[in-house]
């Protein structure tokens, strides 16, 4: 074990095991489930502000996802790591800001980029590494993440000038915060709501292939008790945090 590292400390609410050289650190953690929540999880709650925020999403009425097969048929794996690849859909109410009634939202990773319609909208160029598209009646929005907005497709919306957004610092506002002046970027109000998105997917990964259907006042699947038994966890002796 790397001096200086505290083990135990380290694995704080998760079941106590050995350490193991190479497979935890620097960085593999995300892909455990007993220490993250993959990419979905690391990603997710980067790439997910734009499109919750911007259209006002609440809570998904249901989630399905499709994953890397061979891990699917792997128990050993399936109950303590993540998939290679996942496509999770999402289905939220509609808003004053969407067409329908409904609005889908897909997340893709491990290589798996949207669908083809996602694709007519970038007239043929690649996508981001990462990032977010929003498809709408007439034309679409690609968000790169780190990266400027752009209007699709480019020719139709040439010439037109992007609003710039507002000045904005994490780190200085959550300061400021703290000294009673002014709110976070990301208030307990926005990214409590925007973790569960999140995390909801993650469950929908343990039922691959599975629509569940997600009743937010109650805070349970309605369709699937087995999938219940993924919102939460018993935490180690001696790191319970009472209520939980």
């Amino acid at each position: 074990m790397p001096a200086g590292v505290a083990w135990d400390l380290w694995l704080g609410t998760a079941p106590a095991r050995p350490f193991a050289a190479g497979t935890y650190h620097p960085t593999w953690w995300r892909g455990w489930q007993d220490f993250g929540t993959g990419w979905l999880g690391d990603m997710g709650c980067h790439i997910w502000g734009a499109p919750h925020a911007a259209l006002r999403l609440e809570a998904p009425l249901s989630i399905k996802a499709r994953v890397e097969p061979a891990w699917a048929a792997a128990p050993a794996r399936r109950s303590e790591t993540w998939p290679a690849w996942e496509i999770v859909e999402y289905e939220f109410p509609g808003t004053d800001l969407t067409a329908g009634k409904t609005i889908k939202v897909a997340w893709s990773d491990g290589g798996k980029y949207p669908p083809n319609r996602a694709k007519q909208a970038l007239g043929g160029k690649d996508f981001p590494l990462q990032g977010a598209l929003f498809l709408g009646e007439d034309g679409a929005l690609l968000l790169p993440h780190g990266g400027n907005v752009k209007l699709l497709p480019e020719k139709k919306f040439k010439g037109r000038e992007m609003p710039a957004p507002p000045p904005a610092d994490h780190y200085l506002s959550w300061v400021n915060a703290c000294l009673g002046e002014g709110a976070t970027v990301a208030p307990f109000e926005r990214g409590g709501p925007l973790t569960e998105i999140v995390l909801l997917g993650t469950v929908a990964l343990r039922c691959p292939g599975e629509t569940l259907l997600w009743d937010n006042a109650a805070m349970k699947v309605t369709n699937l008790e087995a999938a219940n038994a993924f919102l939460s966890r018993r935490y180690r002796a001696g790191w319970e945090v009472e209520g939980l």
